[in-house]
């Protein structure tokens, strides 16, 4: 039996990593009305942390690739990695809507600039 090629397995890979991360990143629609109903907040005040995600990926976007092509790929991903998991910590402890904003952006920058952005251009 031949092995497949190897490129293809990167593809199925980068395929399957991708398609759950950007269907938990745009499902925060779906939590919503539960987190409403646990915090007491208002629709406005979540809709404004995804809206000030999306600025911040937005805008970050050509700070991590050029982070990437002179720092590369290893410490961008290693630095993206550790912020994210301080995001994730402080987000647990979260009792606030500013510190919703603030974790919110932090966690998401974290995660897709610094982690997904150098994958997704294949410099691994």
């Amino acid at each position: 039996m031949k092995a497949p090629f190897y490129g293809w397995v990167v593809t199925a890979c980068a395929f399957v990593v991708l398609f759950l991360t950007y269907g938990v990143q745009y499902s925060f629609g779906v939590f919503v009305p539960a987190m409403i109903d646990e915090l007491g907040w208002q629709r406005a005040s979540l809709g404004g942390a995804f809206s000030l995600y999306s600025v911040v990926y937005t805008s970050f976007t050509l700070l991590s690739g050029k982070l990437t092509d002179s720092l590369g790929p290893r410490r961008v991903i290693g630095v993206g990695g550790i912020l994210l998991g301080i995001g994730w910590v402080a987000t647990s402890q979260m009792s606030s809507q500013w510190q919703l904003f603030f974790l919110v952006r932090l966690r998401r920058r974290a995660r897709h600039e610094y982690c997904l952005h150098s994958l997704q251009h294949d410099r691994c």
